[in-house]
């Protein structure tokens, strides 16, 4: 893999945990679903997204109480295994 490739795959990686962290989703119960096949969908939705640009705008901001990420491909998977339902 070149350096770029590499880096932009560490970059969305990184977000992808970001997002899953500022949404509370429970990585046991995504890594779970499906056999594990949900969570390889939302890595390669993440690596594949068009909307990273914005994702990163709206991760730097603060959380706001109920946010929900609706521009993210993976924000109904996500809604599945959040810690709070």
């Amino acid at each position: 893999m070149s350096w770029p490739m590499y880096r932009r795959v560490e970059r969305q990686a990184r977000q992808l945990q970001d997002m899953m962290d500022r949404l509370d989703v429970d990585p046991v119960a995504l890594a779970r679903l499906d056999g594990g096949r949900a969570f390889m969908t939302a890595r390669s939705l993440c690596l594949h997204c068009g909307t990273s640009d914005l994702c990163l705008r709206w991760l730097e901001c603060p959380p706001s109480p109920g946010e929900k990420a609706e521009f993210c491909p993976n924000h109904r998977l996500f809604g599945l295994c959040n810690r709070r339902c």
